[in-house]
């Protein structure tokens, strides 16, 4: 120890290990003694020591040492921020005659009102590196420690502060500065930063500014004169303190830099982010809520001088309490992203922000749902901000209230069977005529969903062959009206998915955007081939909004049958529901060739130009994120696509002038079937006869038994939980059956009612979890057919087939040989470009995903000889369960590259299930229409001539007369051979007498010898070309033996057709 004596005070020097164990003093800016404590409040408190723990304490602020006044410059009473400040009684210790870690001992006592000393005690004080550090104990109440700043240490008295501050209106205003930057692939890019402006009315003062973040002091700047006092984004990385806080701004005001500092005058606080106006909402299923939100800050862009337009950001619905979706809460948006999509700004830009700008979107519950829910919230959360103060980031709680939450609003409208209608308030009754009609509308939202009808029972009856459902211009088909069946869901011009098609093998689901959806169970019953069932379910947007024949939807069943002219049906309650007839009903919603839309895929309204887009709620993870699609919605980038989702056909015609192949294609088939005949079952007299063999008793009793003991009515669920009725249900049945003559028409009303109760428990959870016991049993007897005893019912109601068995209802066995309804174009392929009759379509029944093509045929030339094309099998390429499409690869191109070009193709497509029982082959022909035709003989086999007045030359069909592109000597004509260049120029008498007969005879000799090469030339070429056939279309070619005629070819074919 060594002993040192200062002024009369001994001064004990200690050595000790480390300056580790040391805290910050809090409240640093307040402890000088120009700050007196006269009219503290607020956010400038009077500090007291009372509470401090004894310990060792660092006294460094902003990067200053502070140091504690002595005998020389005492506090006065009521500065340093308190009541009673302490000083050094004596000499404060020379820290520069220290070496780190040593310790000096000091005394310190209080200044009060009447003493100048009082409450002695002992402290110590250390030296580690440049820091000074101190020894603290508790104090008396209304007391503190005192420490001075560097450059006021030295001052006894400090100027008082002014009397006529006045700082106005102060506020925070925020900014962007921007600034050039070198990325990792040493590009120059612009990238900005935010700041915050305490702006005040200055009077050539000095100011002290403070900042305080989320109530804590993370900045001190000054005293200073003329000076902008900001908050830098640097200052808050350095903290760690990103978007969504809360800033104020704190000014003293002194008369000279060291002199003393008024009271602490604050700004009001101020909410850096992004910041709903009513955190609070209230709304109901069937309206839709806004939300308004203001963008506190700018956000700013990252951009170089390429790609400074359209920059933007989305923040998107996450669900802040799990990691699941929000669920039934869905956001609109008349935007092209799923989120609210606020501007990013550039150096040009920023002076167009405007901070009272309100950003505002729209909200509804999810109507998939049957109770949609009382309470939820949310967030919005960024995704794709480059600004990197605002990346990651998350905005308060959103609360919705929904007020009508225990309101059922999902209730099916169901066209059966034959068909027996029922409305969406439940009035039952039977449309028996011919045509196409307007099942559902809502005339709110221009949704529509078609039904067209055809005969069927023998002719007896009318089911539904054909639907149609459209929102926007998205459009999906199923048309089994035709002898060739159809299926195609198309988007024809909107941005945003606007329907959403599941699908199953036959079971089809079509979610629209405002949350009604349509099932369409495809042959239910093996009597009903090429016919279906539809349901649709409304939505809490649909009540007091739909027409057609599903009725008016308002929980009001008397004005059911009201025309599309407003007028209104009687209704029939007291009849039987099969005998209730509205005939002007019916024809009123009837619709002819201008207001059916089958077949129409273009000029139909956008759904975005008059109607929100819809997005779900997502996860609440960032790094999990997906901008997922509700079954309606527009998507900012990547779209999580459910499974067995069905593909949609693209519907854009022409762009600068090019075909879509694709579209064009699908269009022009559809085409094509619609101008083929109906199927059509005329009525059979004597078979009439013999459907009255099962009576109206008979056939009533043997629904009603069946119906009762189905799965949906024994659970009590139908009559109960669903509130409708089995009697209505077993009357349909008992016309089907009495009609049918067959008891096991009765299965389709039982795996009807099934479907819908089942179809209606998925979308009410609460129930489910409410009513497990009941749910299960259900389902465990739920299953489509009984899985057509090929499977067995599973406990959540799905059927699992046995081995070789598919479908939703276990009802195709792979093994089974196919039957081919029909192919592509009815067999004929004509090449207009090179993308053409590469593929083909080939419709069937029961056509699983596996599926295989095997495709033979023929190759026939202008020598009137063929070659075989040996078989060649291929996988499929699944469409649907009634089409299939079959690629052959680049024919066209292969046939212009071979030296001897085909005249046409003839190919022998068949297909499999199982990849090895094909069904049998079908024709098509592949030709040039604009030089040949397709002529039809027996058997659905055609004949391909060459037209008059063509050449066919090099696969080329040329017009008569027509000359080579490269050599005007040669030309087409017909007279002289169709299939060769003609050399066609000719040598004037003048030109003969002056070369003379030596130059004839040269001329001659030049063209035998050039003859006996390019002969010679074109057969190896010829032999090369044959031998070299090698793609798949072409795999093990035959050549004849001998030449094989025309003739030969069709005989061989007519014997193949026959076979």
């Amino acid at each position: 120890m060594d002993l040192v004596y200062i002024s009369s005070i001994l001064v004990f020097i200690y050595r000790t290990q480390g300056c580790e164990d040391v805290s910050t003093l809090p409240n640093m800016d307040l402890r000088a003694r120009n700050n007196p404590i006269k009219g503290m409040s607020g956010n400038d408190p009077i500090i007291t020591d009372s509470f401090i723990d004894n310990g060792w304490y660092s006294v460094v602020y902003s990067g200053l040492q502070y140091v504690m006044p002595d005998n020389t410059t005492i506090p006065g009473y009521q500065t340093c921020g308190t009541y009673y400040p302490y000083y050094i009684k004596g000499i404060h210790p020379s820290t520069e005659e220290m070496n780190d870690d040593d310790i000096a001992d000091i005394t310190v006592c209080a200044r009060t009102a009447y003493a100048s000393c009082v409450e002695e005690r002992k402290l110590k004080l250390r030296k580690c590196g440049n820091e000074t550090q101190y020894n603290l104990k508790y104090t008396i109440p209304k007391s503190a420690y005192c420490f001075d700043p560097p450059g006021i240490g030295h001052l006894s008295e400090f100027t008082e502060p002014p009397a006529d501050v006045d700082l106005g209106h102060m506020f925070i205003k925020p900014w962007l500065k921007f600034e050039q930057a070198i990325n990792d692939q040493n590009e120059i890019y612009t990238k900005p930063t935010s700041t915050f402006e305490c702006v005040f009315n200055d009077q050539g003062y000095f100011y002290t500014s403070y900042w305080y973040v989320n109530n804590k002091e993370i900045m001190r700047m000054g005293p200073s004169q003329n000076e902008t006092h900001i908050l830098t984004e640097e200052t808050l990385k350095v903290q760690k303190i990103v978007m969504g806080f809360n800033v104020i701004c704190g000014l003293r005001v002194s008369a000279d830099k060291t002199g003393q500092r008024t009271q602490l005058n604050s700004s009001d606080s101020f909410f850096a982010g992004i910041q709903a106006t009513e955190p609070l909402i209230y709304m109901t299923k069937t309206d839709d809520a806004e939300v308004k939100f203001k963008v506190t800050v700018p956000v700013g862009a990252i951009y170089n001088e390429e790609n400074q337009e359209d920059l933007s950001t989305t923040l998107s619905m996450i669900n802040p309490m799990s990691t699941r979706e929000c669920g039934q809460l869905v956001f609109l948006s008349h935007n092209s992203r799923c989120g609210l999509e606020i501007t990013a700004y550039t150096e040009d830009t920023i002076n167009k922000w405007d901070s009272n700008y309100t950003y505002t979107f729209n909200i509804s519950t999810s109507t998939t749902d049957v109770n949609g829910g009382e309470y939820f919230q949310f967030r919005l959360q960024n995704q794709n901000i480059g600004h990197n103060i605002w990346r990651g980031y998350t905005t308060d709680v959103i609360q919705i209230i929904v007020t009508d939450s225990t309101t059922t609003y999902m209730t099916p409208c169901f066209s059966h069977v034959d068909p027996h209608h029922r409305t969406f308030d439940g009035y039952s009754y039977d449309q028996q005529q011919n045509g196409t009609y307007l099942l559902y509308g809502n005339s709110a939202f221009g949704i529509e969903v078609h039904e067209m009808l055809g005969a069927c029972m023998n002719g007896n009856a009318q089911c539904a062959c054909g639907v149609y459902v459209r929102a926007g211009a998205d459009a999906f088909t199923i048309d089994l009206c035709h002898e060739t069946p159809f299926i195609d869901y198309s988007r024809c011009g909107d941005d945003s998915r606007t329907l959403l098609v599941y699908e199953i093998g036959n079971d089809y689901k079509i979610y629209t955007p405002i949350g009604s959806w349509v099932n369409i169970d495809i042959e239910p019953h093996l009597g009903y081939k090429k016919f279906m069932n539809i349901a649709v379910y409304s939505s809490p947007k649909d009540f007091n909004k739909t027409q057609g024949l599903c009725g008016l939807y308002d929980k009001n069943i008397s004005n059911d049958m009201k025309y599309s002219n407003g007028n209104q049906d009687e209704l029939n309650r007291n009849t039987k529901s099969y005998a209730r007839h509205h005939i002007e009903f019916a024809n009123s919603w009837k619709l002819n060739e201008s207001s059916s839309l089958f077949g129409l895929r273009t000029n139909l309204q956008k759904w975005g130009n008059y109607y929100f887009d819809q997005c779900l709620c997502s996860f609440t993870s960032a790094e999990n994120y997906l901008d997922k699609c509700s079954p309606r919605a527009k998507l900012a980038k990547n779209c999580y696509v459910y499974n067995n989702e069905t593909e949609h056909n693209t519907c854009a015609i022409n762009k600068g002038g090019k075909r879509d192949i694709n579209h064009n294609r699908r269009q022009r088939e559809y085409d094509r079937i619609l101008n083929t005949k109906r199927n059509s079952y005329p009525r059979n007299k004597r078979q009439r006869r013999q459907l009255q063999e099962i009576t109206e008793v008979e056939a009533f009793d043997i629904c009603e038994g069946l119906i009762n003991s189905s799965a949906a009515v024994d659970s009590g669920l139908f009559n109960g939980y669903l509130e409708m009725d089995s009697l209505s249900i077993a009357q349909m049945c008992t016309f089907d059956v009495m009609v049918g003559n067959d008891a096991t028409f009765a299965n389709v009303h039982v795996d009807a009612i099934n479907k819908i109760t089942k179809n209606i428990i998925e979308h009410d959870s609460a129930f489910v979890n409410n009513n497990k016991t009941v749910v299960t049993v259900f389902l465990k007897n739920s299953c489509p057919k009984n899985c057509s005893g090929n499977g067995v019912c599973s406990e959540n109601g799905t059927c699992i087939c046995f081995e070789f068995y598919h479908n939703i209802d276990c009802r195709t066995d792979e093994r089974e040989q196919l039957s081919v309804l029909g192919l592509e174009g009815g067999g004929l392929c004509t090449v207009s470009n090179e993308e053409d009759c590469r593929c083909f379509y080939i419709y069937t029944t029961n056509l699983l995903k596996t599926f295989s093509c095997r495709l033979s045929g023929y190759m026939i030339y202008h020598d009137n000889t063929f070659e075989n094309i040996s078989k060649v099998t291929r996988t499929g390429e699944y469409k649907d369960v009634f089409t299939g499409d079959c690629c052959l690869g680049d024919e066209t191109r292969r046939r212009r590259q071979t030296a001897k070009n085909p005249f046409y193709l003839h190919y022998r497509i068949s297909i499999s299930n199982d990849d090895n029982t094909f069904s049998d082959d079908k024709d098509m022909y592949v030709y040039s229409p604009q030089c040949q035709e397709a002529i039809p003989f027996s058997g659905g086999a055609y004949n391909i001539v060459l037209k008059n007045g063509y050449c066919y030359i090099d696969g080329i069909c040329i017009s008569d007369n027509q000359t080579h592109p490269t050599d005007e000597c040669l030309r087409c004509l017909v007279s002289a051979d169709v299939t060769k260049w003609t050399h066609d120029c000719l040598i004037t008498q003048e030109e003969t007498r002056l070369n003379g007969w030596m130059v004839a005879v040269i001329i001659v000799s030049i063209l035998f010898v050039m003859a006996v090469i390019g002969v010679v030339v074109f057969e190896c070429k010829n032999q090369m070309s044959k031998r070299q056939v090698s793609d798949s279309l072409y795999q093990d070619i035959i050549r004849p033996s001998d030449s094989v005629t025309n003739a030969g070819y069709m005989d061989m074919a007519e014997t193949s057709l026959e076979n």
